[in-house]
């Protein structure tokens, strides 16, 4: 088959052979597919930073007959250093990412999720309510996913504070009020599990 481009997000990356890792990337227009890199040392430079954590590059690669893709290039387009400033952000960006990867069945097109977890992971160079983002992120994904997440959170322990709070986090645009919203780590757990159980996760 002939290569095939595209820009995408590292959401999980592991060793496999020598001088060989597996990553498992968010891409704008393949959704989350697994890319295997070989020929990494100390000297290919650009391979071991498109094959970092986090990293956000210009990829190509070739599909074969399993769901495990060869690299063939990459082009960095931004490495998000600043997640690992702080142990709290890197957190974060953890939760972000995990929840994808548990949520999103692979090769399953989601150009509005990429776009949506890439401004999130922007975001957290500056961001510090780390629960109002995260909450927000967990509702804007079971929109995404078509979930009628208050009629649900209605029939669970949720308070009709915590339920308007809902509605505004799933439909509010911006970062700024999004960092203004007081969301307590209680609630933002209890919205965790509350989301992986509608997600079936």
């Amino acid at each position: 088959m002939g290569e095939e481009r595209e820009e995408g997000i590292v959401l999980q990356t592991r060793d496999y052979r020598e001088r060989e890792k597996i990553i498992t990337m968010l891409s704008e227009q393949s959704g989350v597919i697994n890319l295997i890199v070989k020929g990494i040392s100390s000297k290919s430079y650009d391979k071991n930073a498109c094959a970092q954590l986090f990293c956000r590059a210009d990829y190509i690669y070739r599909r074969g007959r399993s769901d495990l893709f060869r690299y063939i290039d990459a082009t960095l387009i931004e490495p998000h250093h600043y997640l690992r400033n702080a142990l709290s952000t890197l957190k974060c960006a953890g939760s972000l990412g995990h929840i994808i990867l548990k949520s999103q069945m692979p090769g399953k097109p989601s150009p509005q999720l990429y776009q949506l977890f890439r401004s999130y992971l922007q975001k957290l160079k500056t961001a510090h309510n780390f629960e109002a983002l995260l909450t927000s992120f967990y509702l804007k994904l079971l929109k995404h996913e078509g979930i009628a997440f208050l009629h649900e959170a209605k029939k669970r322990s949720f308070s009709e504070s915590e339920l308007s709070l809902f509605n505004h986090l799933a439909d509010i645009r911006s970062f700024s009020e999004i960092e203004n919203l007081s969301v307590s780590l209680d609630l933002r757990i209890k919205t965790c599990d509350f989301c992986h159980d509608l997600l079936h996760i």
